[in-house]
């Protein structure tokens, strides 16, 4: 009976020291550490700007427009006010908030209007704000996605190094960066489509690992992904720019059009179809919700640009952005040391795209905006940490070999064994 008992302990021990369980004890220590830092962010930070406006537009049916294009003329307010969100962001996030609203029983928006006439306090003063039982449910759905993104970060660096103990320490950083989990207008605890999009970036980098030699399955993977990535946030596109520059650099013959060509194609067509507004015309009616867009970028853009809190020097929110400048060249110096690894281009591509279209398009700081630039640059600054770690421990065994060997030789074989001992220690 004894023996029984002991060989199930044993067993279970053995279990519990597999493989698959220690991945999964680290999932679930960052899991903890992740909910931990984000309990400030989903259940005690003020309100933002904007929440009562994502709430508004994700209890609205996505695949609006009711009216056709032709009584554009005639259009009533709900109408322009529809058509506004449907340009303002696309449908990924506004479809996940309004499930989640609408799950947690609110199948409206509240009367309420926020006044972006006045500032964030007099606003709070007059109680424009969503109540504390909408904003919670919100912020919790952003406090899942974020940690997906980082459980998808952790499993995309045991893909560089096999540590999982290493890998987990290389996502702390991601766990505590202050635009992803920190104490204001993060990606957590604003209402907004950035947690979304930082799962979806995520998604993207782990799956273009997993399936970078897979063929045109692998493309097509990789298509709907960032399709998805796109009708999240429309700066989501930078992942498709970073593909076709990687297949385009690094790609053989024909590879780098047809696997291009078939990622944009898909891409497209996931976007086109999450986002339906797109289709209540012909192709000029898609032209111009195209171009409308773009212009109410750039406006929205221009108007933030003039608050009084912005900063208007381009050198100063490219450093806030992006803080790692300074040690762009050491990085590139062990990169370039890492560019042999299989990982390292998609990184190279995926990051690189992220941080660099980013710094070009964004021309105010805000947290939120900031969130998807530090992610993919700690992801890529733990890559090259992690892939040098893995040299030193590849190296060393050669070099204590070579050592050993060369000691044994100068001694010659008729060297006592104690004296090569004492040597040796």
């Amino acid at each position: 009976m004894s023996d029984s008992l002991l060989s199930r302990i044993f067993g279970a021990a053995a279990r519990l020291l597999s493989p698959g369980a220690r991945t999964a004890v680290f999932g679930a220590v960052l899991t903890y550490l992740f909910a931990n830092a984000a309990l400030r962010p989903v259940f005690l930070e003020p309100p933002p700007v904007d929440e009562i406006t994502w709430a508004q537009r994700s209890l609205t049916p996505w695949w609006f427009p009711y009216e056709a294009a032709s009584t554009m003329k005639n259009q009533s307010p709900e109408y322009r006010l529809q058509y506004y969100w449907c340009l303002h962001h696309p449908t990924v996030a506004r479809i996940v908030y309004g499930s989640v609203l609408r799950g947690a029983g609110f199948g409206a928006p509240p009367e309420v209007e926020y006044d972006y006439k006045l500032s964030r306090i007099e606003n709070l003063r007059l109680g424009n704000n969503l109540p504390y039982e909408m904003r919670v449910p919100l912020r919790i759905t952003n406090a899942v996605f974020v940690l997906g993104a980082v459980l998808l970060a952790y499993f995309g660096l045991l893909r560089v190094h096999p540590s999982r103990a290493l890998a987990a320490a290389s996502v702390l950083p991601i766990i505590y960066e202050p635009t992803i989990a920190g104490p204001f207008n993060s990606a957590v605890g604003y209402v907004g489509a950035d947690a979304v999009l930082l799962f979806m970036l995520a998604a993207f980098w782990f799956a273009w690992l997993a399936l970078k030699d897979r063929g045109l399955a692998g493309v097509l993977v990789l298509g709907a992904i960032a399709g998805a990535t796109t009708a999240t946030k429309l700066n989501g596109a930078l992942v498709i720019a970073g593909a076709v520059a990687y297949y385009a650099i690094c790609g053989n013959g024909w590879q780098r059009l047809w696997r291009a060509a078939a990622l944009c194609a898909v891409a497209g067509a996931v976007f086109l179809a999450l986002n339906p507004i797109y289709f209540r015309g012909d192709l000029a009616w898609a032209w111009k919700v195209f171009a409308d867009t773009v212009r109410q970028l750039m406006r929205l853009r221009d108007v933030t640009g003039q608050e009084s809190w912005v900063l208007d020097n381009r050198r100063e929110v490219a450093m806030t952005l992006f803080p790692y400048l300074p040690f762009v060249i050491p990085l590139a110096a062990l990169a370039l040391d890492a560019g042999r690894r299989a990982w390292f281009a998609p990184t190279f591509f995926w990051a690189g795209a992220i941080i660099a279209g980013n710094l070009a398009g964004v021309k105010i700081f805000l947290p939120t905006y900031a969130a998807p630039v530090r992610f993919a640059s700690i992801v890529a600054i733990m890559a090259i940490t992690l892939s040098k770690i893995a040299d030193l421990r590849e190296k060393r065994p050669e070099a204590d070999a070579t050592s050993g060997g060369g000691a044994l030789a100068a001694r010659g074989p008729g060297a006592p064994a104690g004296a090569r001992e004492a040597k040796d220690a």
